[in-house]
């Protein structure tokens, strides 16, 4: 009997590979050539004190704020979750507007936030030592004013989570932009066998972008493979064929986006921001 984790080794494959039909063997191309560039993302409303202590370390009791098993906060409220995929070797990732939706806008809120603050302080000219004194209350846990937000991903065969910044929106196309701000190699392994950390500035090289395809080109009936993580389940695989072309769908924000593509392959929540893939 071949044992699982051998079933995706090269000499494994092939003999596999010789029964498939030509669809079977589209499918398997486009999963095998694409996933490892889609990634789970998710976000969560931290705590105030989470945040003043960067969200690092209790400086009580020593003990790490973020989860060990998979680098997420801890005591943090979810905000959402989908899928992205890779379109730089640095680490960009594009998903839908609507999957870090929350999360940006708790992130522009209390930017506007400290905007306020930091002109009402300097309006009213007050001391220095006052000043310092707001500053540090919006981050103590005594007045918890500040709820933040966090973005991560989840890339590839890693078991952990990926900071990121959310670098700019597109609502009316319901687009987001991602930027992986650090994370964790599953290639690479600590002394313990566990994924070793990586936070370095030029991540060149590090990621695995898509080839954008040109969907002026596109004939109904053609073969359409869906990859993303719906309801969590990540690296999901399904497919079908182009059922329509230049659909207009009602978008987040309420306004029409024209030129979609329709498509008959299982598209459950937990997709949206995946990848649509063809041969």
């Amino acid at each position: 009997m071949i044992k699982r984790q051998e079933l995706h080794s090269p000499s494994k494959l092939r003999p596999l590979e010789s029964d498939l039909t030509a669809e079977e063997r589209t499918v398997v191309d486009v999963s095998r050539r694409c996933g490892p560039s889609v990634a789970y993302v998710t976000s969560f409303a931290l705590a105030p004190q989470n945040i003043r202590r960067g969200n690092q370390v209790d400086r009580r009791n020593g003990e790490n704020l973020k989860d060990n098993k998979n680098n997420l906060p801890r005591g943090g409220m979810s905000l959402g979750s989908g899928s992205a995929f890779c379109i730089s070797e640095d680490g960009y990732f594009a998903t839908n507007f609507h999957v870090v939706e929350r999360a940006y806008r708790l992130q522009s809120s209390n930017k506007r936030l400290a905007d306020y603050a930091s002109n009402f302080t300097k309006a009213m000219n007050l001391p220095k030592s006052l000043v310092e004194t707001i500053q540090q209350s919006f981050g103590d846990e005594r007045f918890p004013l500040v709820v933040d937000a966090k973005v991560y991903v989840r890339i590839n065969s890693s078991t952990k989570y990926s900071a990121c910044e959310i670098i700019d929106v597109r609502p009316e196309l319901d687009l987001a932009v991602l930027k992986v701000t650090d994370y964790f190699d599953a290639e690479s392994k600590d002394k313990n066998g566990d994924e070793s950390w990586e936070n370095k500035k030029d991540k060149s090289g590090d990621f695995e972008p898509l080839t954008f395809g040109d969907s002026s080109v596109l004939l109904v009936g053609q073969k359409v493979v869906a990859i993303g993580n719906p309801y969590g389940l990540d690296k999901s695989v399904s497919s079908g064929v182009v059922s329509a072309l230049d659909r207009d769908v009602t978008g987040v924000v309420g306004n029409k986006i024209k030129g979609c593509v329709q498509t008959d392959a299982a598209i459950n929540p937990g997709n949206s921001g995946g990848a649509s893939a063809g041969q």
